[in-house]
């Protein structure tokens, strides 16, 4: 005949129990504790990882902020100074070139219009007076010298011409032998000026440096670990369930073999 568990008996169940639990329970944050070094030292790994492939690149960085591209505007300064240089050097060739053709076309228009008036008027009149030489007739004073009507020097001669003039309060037409020269046909030998040999400046920049290029970086993804506490959790959990599940039936199977025995 059986006989229903003692106090003693009850405690010491209760206890194995209890101990079961804690047992899980340590297991379970030892687990915990386990994820969080494993955690530590791949997020450890991944800050040394990713060091390592920035390292250069911030290298680079600093070396293209502090030289490569001040160098390149220092550069570009000097480009731009010299090519101001130039050009006012440029512009002042061409500025006096512009003078120096316009005076010459100003010349050469004078010479134009001195040949236009040369050509609507090939003589002119000289005004000396003709002077009496006896039976040779009429003379002409021409540069201190005598010449008569038929030996004049060459680009002289005399023309009749005929004015207005009164006689006993009359108008009446006067004819008088006048001198003449042939006026001279000027001449114009000047080269136009010479278009200076250099060329307009053009401005000259250098290559800018390329910039570094951010390197492509790992990620560290904590999803796994995440699920490692969750499935501990899920485990922990589930088997405490379980013990207790299990204590109750104990319980329930113990209690009902007391009723019956009792009957």
């Amino acid at each position: 005949m059986a006989t229903a568990p003692t106090q003693y008996q009850k405690k010491q169940a209760a206890r194995r129990a209890t101990s079961d639990i804690e047992r899980l329970a340590k297991t379970y944050q030892s687990g915990l504790f386990d994820v969080a070094q494993q955690q530590a030292t791949g997020f450890a790994n991944w800050t040394a990882e990713t060091q390592r492939i920035t390292a250069p690149y911030e290298a680079a960085v600093r070396k293209y902020t502090s030289e490569d591209f001040p160098n390149y505007q220092k550069q570009v300064a000097a480009a731009n100074a010299a090519f101001q240089r130039e050009t006012e050097a440029y512009n002042q060739t061409m500025s006096a070139y512009d003078a120096q053709v316009a005076a010459y076309r100003q010349r050469l228009s004078s010479y134009n219009a001195s040949i236009a008036d040369v050509s609507s008027n090939p003589s002119e009149r000289v005004n000396i007076t003709a002077t009496s030489t006896g039976r040779s007739g009429t003379a002409y004073n021409i540069g201190g010298k005598l010449y008569s009507a038929n030996n004049l020097p060459s680009g002289y001669f005399v023309e009749n011409v005929t004015t207005k003039g009164t006689t006993r309060g009359r108008t009446v037409d006067v004819t008088q032998q006048q001198l003449f020269k042939t006026r001279d046909v000027p001449t114009f030998n000047e080269e136009p000026p010479k278009a200076p040999t250099m060329s307009a400046p053009s401005l000259k920049l250098p290559t800018a440096p390329v910039a570094p290029k951010q390197p492509s970086l790992p990620t560290f993804d904590t999803a796994a670990f995440s699920q490692k506490r969750e499935e501990l959790g899920k485990v922990y959990e589930r088997e405490v369930g379980e013990r207790k599940a299990a204590k109750q039936n104990v319980v329930m199977r113990r209690m009902s073999r007391g009723m019956l025995q009792g009957a």
